[in-house]
């Protein structure tokens, strides 16, 4: 494999530094709000929005009318298929 080259600065390789901690762009976003101060408060703050939007689609689900019978507007005609009514 002689005269084999490698381009180690190709447009290909990465940008931006890796971060060294593993926290997540969501927590990064809480922490960045200036509500909470430690990475756990954000997780717990996280935590609990997943909570109730889970509690809220499991109340809208409940209070959905799934037992009311469906009503059709259905227009009949008056006189049978065949009739010359109104012609």
């Amino acid at each position: 494999m002689e005269g084999v080259e490698f381009n180690e600065n190709h447009k290909y390789a990465p940008k931006k530094d890796f971060r060294s901690s593993k926290s997540s762009k969501m927590v990064d976003w809480v922490l960045g709000t200036g509500l909470v101060e430690t990475e756990e408060q954000a997780n717990y703050v996280l935590v609990t929005i997943g909570v109730l939007f889970i509690i809220t689609s499991i109340f809208f689900a409940m209070s959905s009318p799934a037992n009311t019978p469906v009503s059709y507007n259905v227009i009949l005609p008056n006189e049978s298929v065949g009739s010359h009514q109104g012609l």
